[in-house]
C-alpha cells in the first residue's frame, strides 16, 4: 500500500501576500488604463469638432453662409423668436435627418410640438469624457422661463468673439464691443449669417467652436431659452448674480481677454473643459488644436474675431 501524502494548501499569510501582490499590480495598472481611455476620449471629442466642422462648411456650401448664432424675431432682443441654436441647423449634416424633420424652424424651440425633439442626445455632440451625459433637468435652471421638458445637452459652442465679462456691459454676446480699438465680433451671434469672405483675418487663424464643460456651465445644442437662467460656478462672485442675457450662453461662448480657458475663474460663456491637456477648440479651416491654460493672453483672445486685422502666429 503507497502511503497518502497529506496535500499542501495555501496558508493564511501567503493568500495574505498574493492578493497585496495583486492589489498593489492594479494600482500600478489602473492609472495607465485610465490614461488610455482618457486619450481616447480626447481622440474622440477632436474628432466630434472635426464633424462639425465639415457639416458648417456643407451649409456654407449650401446656404453661402454658416448657420446663425441662433434665431429671433427682433435683430437687437434675446427674448423673442424661435431661438434654435447653429447646431440645430447642422443636424442633417451629423447624420441626424430624422431629427431635423421634426423641427419647425419658424415655431419656437421651446413650443410644445417640439418637447421630444429638444430632449434628443446627438452624439456628435457630445464629449465622451464629461460626465454628465442626461439632458439638462428644469431643477438645474434658476427660472427655466417657458422651458416644460429636459433640454439636450451639449459640450460645444459656437465663438461669439473676444468681448468682456457679462456683467461688463448687458450688450455682451449679442452686439459687439470695440475695446482698445478692436472689435470683438466673432463667427456666430444673433441672426448672424458670416460668410467665408467674411473672415478676413484667414480661416486657420479664426476660432469656431469650442468645448463646454458641464461640470461648470451649461450648453444645448437645441438654442436659447428666452427668459431662461441659471448659475454657474462664478456668476455671484464676477456679476454680483446672474446676468440678464445669459441665454445666449447656452450656445454661444467667448475667448475672454481676462483670463485663458478653463481658468478658476470662468463663468456661463468662457470655453472650458475636462480634458487636462486643454480646450479641443475649432477654428474655421477645420482643424482643431488644443487650447492650454499657458496659452500667450496676447493670442488667444484674438483668434476669436474674424476682422480684427491682428497678425497671429497660432501655435498652441
Amino acid at each position: 500500500m503507497f502511503a497518502t501524502r497529506p496535500r499542501r494548501g495555501f496558508t493564511l499569510i501567503e493568500l495574505l501576500v498574493v492578493i497585496a501582490i495583486i492589489g498593489v499590480l492594479i494600482g500600478m495598472l489602473l492609472p495607465a488604463v485610465q490614461k488610455v481611455r482618457e486619450s481616447a476620449a480626447r481622440v474622440k471629442c477632436k474628432n466630434n469638432l472635426k464633424q462639425i466642422g465639415l457639416a458648417l462648411h456643407n451649409y456654407h456650401d449650401r446656404t453661402g453662409s454658416f448657420p446663425p448664432g441662433y434665431t429671433a424675431n427682433a435683430a437687437a432682443a434675446d427674448g423673442t423668436g424661435p431661438g434654435w441654436g447653429w447646431a440645430a441647423f447642422l443636424l442633417p449634416d451629423l447624420e441626424q435627418e430624422n431629427v431635423y424633420r421634426l423641427i419647425d424652424f419658424a415655431q419656437p424651440m421651446t413650443a410644445a410640438r417640439h418637447d421630444a425633439v429638444r430632449q434628443v442626445t446627438v452624439s456628435f455632440l457630445r464629449c465622451p469624457s464629461d460626465p454628465r451625459q442626461d439632458p439638462i433637468p428644469l431643477s438645474e435652471f434658476e427660472n427655466p422661463a417657458s422651458l416644460t421638458t429636459p433640454l439636450g445637452r451639449s459640450n460645444y459652442v459656437a465663438c461669439y468673439g473676444n468681448t468682456p465679462y457679462l456683467g461688463e456691459s448687458p450688450a455682451v454676446l449679442t452686439t459687439h464691443l470695440t475695446v482698445d480699438g478692436v472689435l470683438g465680433r466673432g463667427m456666430f451671434y444673433r441672426n448672424s449669417r458670416t460668410r467665408i469672405a467674411d473672415i478676413l483675418d484667414g480661416l486657420s487663424n479664426t476660432f469656431a467652436v469650442g468645448e463646454k464643460n458641464a461640470q461648470a456651465t451649461m450648453a444645448s445644442w437645441a438654442g436659447v431659452v428666452p427668459g431662461a437662467t441659471w448659475r454657474s460656478a462664478n456668476d455671484t462672485a464676477n456679476y454680483g448674480g446672474i446676468p440678464s442675457n445669459l441665454p445666449a450662453a447656452l450656445v454661444l461662448g467667448h475667448a475672454c481677454r481676462q483670463h485663458p480657458p478653463s481658468a478658476a475663474a470662468g463663468v456661463a460663456e468662457d470655453f472650458s473643459s475636462p480634458h487636462v491637456n486643454g480646450v479641443n477648440a475649432l477654428f474655421a479651416d477645420g482643424s482643431v488644436h488644443a487650447v492650454r491654460q499657458s496659452v500667450s493672453m496676447s493670442v488667444y483672445p484674438f483668434t476669436a474675431t474674424i476682422a480684427d486685422g491682428k497678425a497671429l502666429q497660432v501655435d498652441f
